[in-house]
């Protein structure tokens, strides 16, 4: 099961015995499942306290969660049990003098898995709100707390009922406009697919949808803290107008032998960007309904045109994505959109059931 398999390899590399094999695999898995970066943040978080496991408590936290659940209604339980049966705790001790990592390890992958059932198990499981949009659509959320988030198509936004607690934290998956209402006492979290962004109040838009090269974050006001998964020992502080851009997938080729092997993902900041005509912020000129792309080649502005319109596009040469625009519209239906774009560059384009085809 592939879930097990991701705690499996967490716990693995949070004791410092994954391999980078194993590393490499769970990245990729985790691209698969942006869902559970949510967890693996606050399992993460509670593994840099640094606090002492206590081995037996941990497996009796884990014992307790195995026999509330079941083997028939808990998919987690029967990994679990391979990976400490019964007598995994005398076993350890005798390994003990042999060595120390393998304990931590057990540690870690106890607290893990423990923890994974809570979370996965129907018994244990956190009460959650999810919002989503379609594609086409837009939507605006009041959270308990007061603050505003303006959620773009194909999006969704997760957060747990209970929170309105010491710490709001919500997960995002797509792209988000958020005017989080300030409150010095609790800090505001957003897990997104690459980033966690830390604030107490702000503007800022998101935008990191599973599949794009890249994941982003604009401030507009105030301050953010974003930390990058694979670089979590970095803090980066943005300003306002400014914006961060990191790399979906962090990978490149060792020319030793020819093996992909993971590497902290490429983190670019720079300005946000402004429209030549009235200065709006491009970067949220979603939430006014607008499309403004700037020096933007087809094949990346089509994936806009889709989320909006919730049309699929097809190229039928290669030549017709490099095509460069840099234009504007405001409730345009999706001819309007297509009409404007051969003003500005030469194509051709038919309408196959609900899929537009692009030719030069």
């Amino acid at each position: 099961m592939t879930v097990d398999r991701i705690w499996l390899i967490l716990g693995k590399k949070l004791s410092g015995e994954a391999s980078p094999g194993e590393l490499e695999e769970l990245e990729k898995m985790l691209r698969h499942h942006p869902n559970l970066h949510y967890p693996i943040q606050n399992i993460t978080d509670l593994w840099r306290l640094k606090k002492p496991i206590n081995r037996a408590e941990a497996l009796a936290s884990l014992q307790k969660h195995l026999l509330r659940l079941g083997e028939a209604e808990a998919p987690a339980a029967s990994a679990a049990e391979a990976a400490f049966p019964r007598n995994a705790e005398s076993h350890i001790i005798k390994k003990r003098s042999r060595s120390f990592i393998g304990v931590a390890a057990f540690g870690a992958l106890a607290l893990l898995l423990s923890y994974a059932v809570y979370y996965f198990g129907k018994a244990e499981t956190l009460k959650k709100n999810e919002i989503a949009t379609r594609a086409g659509a837009h939507s605006k959320i009041i959270l308990p707390d007061g603050s505003t988030v303006w959620l773009n198509a194909g999006s969704r936004l997760i957060y747990n009922k209970n929170f309105d607690a010491a710490i709001r934290e919500v997960e995002l998956i797509g792209e988000a406009y958020f005017d989080v209402k300030k409150d010095t006492t609790r800090p505001f979290i957003i897990h997104a697919q690459k980033m966690n962004i830390r604030v107490l109040g702000t503007a800022f838009n998101v935008k990191s949808y599973p599949g794009d090269k890249n994941s982003e974050t604009s401030l507009i006001r105030g301050l953010i803290e974003v930390t990058i998964d694979d670089r979590p020992n970095e803090k980066i502080i943005l300003h306002p107008a400014e914006k961060l851009v990191v790399m979906n997938d962090g990978q490149t080729k060792n020319e030793a032998d020819g093996k992909i092997a993971g590497i902290p993902s490429p983190v670019v900041i720079s300005k946000i960007n402004y429209a030549p005509a009235d200065s709006a912020v491009i970067e949220t000129s979603w939430i006014d309904n607008r499309l403004i792309f700037r020096n933007k080649i087809f094949s990346e502005l089509v994936v806009e045109l889709e989320r909006k319109y919730g049309m699929a596009f097809r190229f039928k040469d290669e030549s017709a994505k490099q095509l460069m625009f840099d234009v504007n519209f405001k409730n345009e239906t999706i001819h309007q959109v297509l009409q404007a774009l051969q003003l500005a560059n030469p194509f051709n384009y038919s309408i196959e059931k609900e899929t537009i085809v692009i030719s030069k």
